[in-house]
């Protein structure tokens, strides 16, 4: 499994976010360890309602995982968006690739349109989240990062 520790979050009241309860890592094919810190606030995966049903929704399917690290990873100082989309469709793909047949081909299909969307619109969500993380906000994971690094 390329994920290391659990994925334990906690959902809020607010019906949309989740704060994570335990740090995990997603340990891509080339060996990084992408983290996603105690305290990081998510709302999966950020998907418009209306695509719910034509791709997924925030908190389903294996991609769910890797929204975790995505976000995270979003608001690491270090990593650039490019990256860090590479790293979710990798994720979601290797977390999938048990499937067989037809099932691994409309999973491939999800994957890809998932990509394209973080891809193509996530750029002010990016900057969004740098700002957020620069300023140490409650729910970026800083506070766990910071004790990682000193």
């Amino acid at each position: 499994m390329p994920i290391q520790g659990r994925i334990v979050a906690e959902f809020q009241n607010d019906g949309v976010n989740v704060i994570l309860q335990e740090t995990a890592y997603y340990i891509d094919k080339g060996g990084k360890a992408w983290p996603a810190f105690k305290g990081l606030l998510s709302d999966g995966l950020s998907i418009p309602k209306p695509a719910w049903s034509t791709v997924t929704a925030p908190f389903n399917g294996y991609a769910r995982l890797m929204a975790f690290f995505h976000d995270q990873a979003y608001r690491m100082p270090s990593v650039d968006k490019d990256a860090a989309d590479a790293m979710l469709l990798e994720g979601i793909l290797e977390l999938g690739s048990h499937l067989t047949g037809d099932d691994w081909a409309l999973y491939q299909v999800e994957a890809r349109v998932i990509y394209e969307a973080v891809s193509l619109f996530g750029r002010s969500s990016f900057d969004a989240d740098q700002k957020l993380y620069a300023q140490g906000q409650p729910g970026s994971g800083w506070g766990d990062y910071a004790r990682s690094t000193a």
